[in-house]
This record gives structure tokens, sequence and C-alpha cells, in this order.
């Protein structure tokens, strides 16, 4: 609980002096959304769709490196 009301007290001495900044800070406390936590079976659906994502991103970027590499006239040195 120690570090929770450091880690406050820091942020709100990082906006100290900005009106607008305070205010953000203190609502975003006050009225914050509360942690969800997920059961086992979520975390495995949302690991899951999480590595199916970035697999699929690093796919399409290899495939327009490659394209890339093929448009390019191939140079002899």
């Amino acid at each position: 609980m120690k570090s929770r009301a450091v880690r406050i007290r820091r942020q709100m001495d990082d906006v100290h002096g900005d009106h607008r900044a305070t205010w953000r800070m203190a609502n975003n406390l006050l009225h914050g959304n509360p942690p969800v936590y997920h059961d086992d079976a979520e975390c495995a659906k949302l690991s899951t769709s999480f590595s199916n994502y970035f697999t699929e991103k690093i796919s399409r970027i290899r495939e327009n490196i490659a394209a890339a590499l093929e448009s390019i006239p191939s140079r002899q040195f």
C-alpha cells in the first residue's frame, strides 16, 4: 500500500503548478476504472489472440520486404 501512495504522490508532484494536469490527475485517481481481472480461459484466449496478431503482422512485414527487394533491380559489384 505504501508504494501506491508514493506513486500517487510522485504523480501529483510531477503536475504541481499545472492546474489542468492536476485536475486530470485527481479526476483519474478519483474516478478511474477498477482493475479488470480475467480468469484462466480468458487469459489463454487473450494470449492466443495477441500471438496470432503479432505473428500475422511479422508475416506481412516479411512479405512486404520480400516484395520490395524483388522490385529493386539487382546490382552487381
